[in-house]
Order: C-alpha cells, then sequence, then structure tokens
C-alpha cells in the first residue's frame, strides 16, 4: 500500500514525456472528492489524483513529437505504450486489451493484474494517439477497490476533451 500511497501510477504506465506535453486546447476537468491532487512530479503525469479514502491514483499523462520512420503507427504504437504497463508488478496474473474510443479517436484499454510488496493491484490504462501526440489516462488500484475506481475512470476520461 505504500507505493500507492506514494502515488505510484504516476511511474506505472505513463507516457514517457517525449519533448512536449500537449497544446494547451487540452481540456482535463478536475476530479472532486475523494480524489485530491497530486504535486506535479518532474517528467511525471500532466494530472494526478489520489483517493484518500484507499490510496488508488488516477493520472493524465501527454507526450507530442513528430511522427518520424522509427515510430510505429496506429495500434501497433498503442501495443508499444500500453506494454510498458506493469513496471514494478511481479507475477503478473492477468493481462486484457480491448480496443474503444477516447473523445473520438481509437485507443487502446489494457487492464494488468499483479502483485506489488504482497498485493494484489489492477493496473487500468487507456491509450490514445492523436496527430502527433500520446494521451495516457492510468488507474492504480488495490484490487479490492478497483471495481469502485474504475467508475471514476470511466467519468473522467469520458470527460476529457483532447486537441
Amino acid at each position: 500500500m505504500s507505493l500507492l500511497m506514494s502515488g505510484c501510477a504516476v511511474f506505472f504506465g505513463q507516457v514517457q514525456p517525449i519533448e512536449q506535453p500537449a497544446k494547451k486546447s487540452l481540456e482535463i476537468p478536475k476530479l472532486e472528492s475523494p480524489w485530491e491532487p497530486l504535486p506535479p512530479t518532474e517528467g511525471g503525469a500532466d494530472v494526478s489524483y489520489q483517493n484518500r479514502n484507499n490510496g488508488s491514483t488516477l493520472s493524465f499523462t501527454s507526450g507530442c513529437r513528430p511522427p518520424t520512420s522509427l515510430t510505429p503507427g496506429g495500434s501497433q504504437e498503442l501495443e508499444r505504450v500500453a506494454s510498458t504497463l506493469g513496471g514494478g508488478i511481479s507475477r503478473i496474473s492477468s493481462r486484457k486489451q480491448s480496443k474503444r474510443d477516447f473523445d473520438g479517436t481509437p485507443a487502446l484499454d489494457s487492464i494488468i493484474e499483479g502483485k506489488i510488496e504482497g498485493k494484489t493491484l489492477i493496473i487500468r490504462s487507456l491509450v490514445a494517439r492523436r496527430q502527433d501526440c500520446v494521451y495516457d489516462v492510468t488507474l492504480v488500484s488495490l484490487k479490492r477497490f478497483f471495481d469502485s475506481d474504475s467508475k471514476a475512470f470511466e467519468t473522467w476520461t469520458a470527460s476529457i476533451r483532447l486537441p
């Protein structure tokens, strides 16, 4: 649980800052209680929140750069980004991926379940690419809180407007 309390969503499954954050026209609404904003960290998420009742974290990360011949496109790129999920999880017991929409953009929804510090943790991430930017919404939650926190993930994700 101590990793959750430190805002570990910033370390799991995030799109690494590439060269610049997304355009200023990006609309990321604030989350309401019990979600509280976490202080920004260098190289971390654009916005992160922690559920004060259970330690779960929700974060949004963006990174932009012009595509190159080395940058895979489409679902291949989303799968590459999603494969970075689970950085600190040992003994991954489940990995599910499905395609869905994120503000009118094709996205990859990934759910990984595994153990960290002896506790079962679930990481859910929605990754999309629009023009030159990759966007990632990530939930990190203990298994027993995942269902209720997924509702906040869905509501928050549905309210984010990509440029």
